[in-house]
């Protein structure tokens, strides 16, 4: 074979072997400094004490980084000799992707269906009733495990030409690779003081915890450390390659790729390497992150997938409905800014009643917010790419986000914003930066 999609055969096992090397050797680069921000800020975060502490509630149930790590790179490398992206049109890598997210859906649908016949009580034997969409659930399963290398590779280089065209490249003019895989995810054990909305300390959990067991461990750290405790899902996570939740809309998964690939070009940063120091540089990271990764998200969607593209949100005209409409963000920033003013009162247990009163008002209005406290304000408030007011939502007044929202959009490119915002070291810069 002389050329594959007009590229000598011999060009692309360069390419390859380029490529290849490079995934090495960027990982291991990346591996080492993720390493040192979790390991050696533990300590310019929060007692090493408060830590041990909670220790002795999730030890056995805490998610192993370096087993799942060491899997996924496994995998990579066998994309990577794989190779098959390279020899596949750009229709059909379009096609293989959308054949893949909707697999997804095949399998969660026919999971759902199996779960309902367990769950009905009028079924003598589960069992023998859901067999054969077991069965099927099974030959779909393994389906979409073929397609979901191809994918990921096939998405993770559609990703990173949108990158290379941004111009955000360096070592050795090439790009920090974009790679992610589809997993699922572990959960978040958040924790807060009572007295602050700020977080104190977050620990990776085992996925797939019953809900019985994330109480579970709430209460218990709640009651035993008199702190405000949340256990929640995650969509992603910045390891290398990043994981990402197994989802069947393919606008938001690359929007999450794009998302933890920021982080990835951040981790080798100033900002990104300071990400535990305090809240605001958190949340400077993850504003980032999210403007960044919508931005490029909308790239790849317009290139690749254009007709996924999210339509714009069309303002209702005044005076169509006089029904009154419960507006989710807010109400979320409504209630962030009373919860704060009560406990900066120090009125701890009325802050905490209301946020359970509150939390109630979004249950009836569809939103099932399981638990509402300071730890999930703590979490969720640091991803706020707005510019603020009752858009901020679970931000409340936080100035960090907004502050972040306005350097974006006074700096000329996505690359001169992520070579500004990725030099800072606290948010006095940020400050300083806005300044005219």
């Amino acid at each position: 074979m002389a050329e594959v999609n007009g590229v000598s055969w011999r060009a692309q096992v360069g390419e390859k072997i380029e490529s290849w090397i490079f995934f090495i050797y960027r990982a291991i680069q990346i591996g080492l400094v993720l390493s040192v921000v979790l390991l050696y800020h533990r300590d310019t975060v929060r007692p090493i004490e408060f830590e041990e502490q909670v220790t002795v509630y999730t030890r056995d149930i805490e998610f192993n980084y370096l087993s799942w790590t060491l899997a996924a790179w496994n995998d990579k490398l066998g994309q990577f000799a794989l190779a098959a992206p390279n020899y596949l049109t750009p229709a059909q890598e379009k096609d293989l992707v959308l054949d893949y997210i909707d697999q997804v859906r095949t399998v969660a649908i026919l999971n759902s269906k199996i779960s309902r016949i367990y769950a009905d009580p009028a079924v003598a034997d589960a069992a023998v009733e859901s067999a054969d969409l077991r069965r099927q659930r099974d030959e779909e399963e393994a389906r979409k495990a073929q397609l979901q290398p191809l994918a990921e590779s096939i998405l993770q280089r559609q990703v990173t030409e949108i990158v290379r065209e941004e111009g955000l490249v360096e070592l050795l003019d090439n790009p920090v690779p974009v790679s992610f895989k589809v997993s699922e995810l572990p959960m978040a054990l958040v924790i807060s003081p009572r007295t602050v909305i700020e977080k104190k300390l977050v620990v990776m959990l085992n996925p797939g915890l019953t809900v019985e067991k994330q109480i579970e461990i709430e209460e218990a750290v709640s009651k035993n450390l008199d702190v405000s405790a949340l256990v929640t899902p995650i969509g992603g996570l910045a390891l290398y390659p990043s994981m990402v939740m197994e989802t069947w809309d393919v606008a938001w998964l690359a929007e999450v790729v794009s998302h933890e690939w920021v982080h990835h070009y951040l981790t080798v940063r100033p900002l990104g390497m300071r990400y535990l120091e305090s809240n605001s540089l958190a949340t400077m990271n993850e504003t980032t992150a999210e403007l960044a990764g919508k931005e490029l998200s909308i790239k790849v969607l317009q290139r690749y997938y254009p007709e996924y593209v999210p339509e714009e949100v069309i303002p209702r005209p005044a005076g169509e409905s006089s029904v009154p409409v419960f507006r989710y963000t807010k109400e979320m920033h409504t209630t962030r800014v009373r919860a704060d003013e009560l406990l900066a009162a120090g009125k701890v247990e009325e802050a905490e009643a209301f946020m359970e009163m509150r939390r109630k008002l979004f249950w009836e209005n569809g939103y099932l917010i399981r638990k509402l406290n300071q730890a999930y304000f703590a979490f969720y408030g640091q991803y706020n790419d707005t510019s603020g007011g009752e858009d901020a939502g679970a931000s409340g007044g936080d100035p960090v986000g907004p502050a972040v929202v306005k350097l974006r959009r006074t700096t000329p490119s996505l690359k001169i914003f992520l070579d500004t915002i990725g030099q800072m070291t606290s948010f006095d810069d940020l400050i300083r930066a806005n300044t005219p």
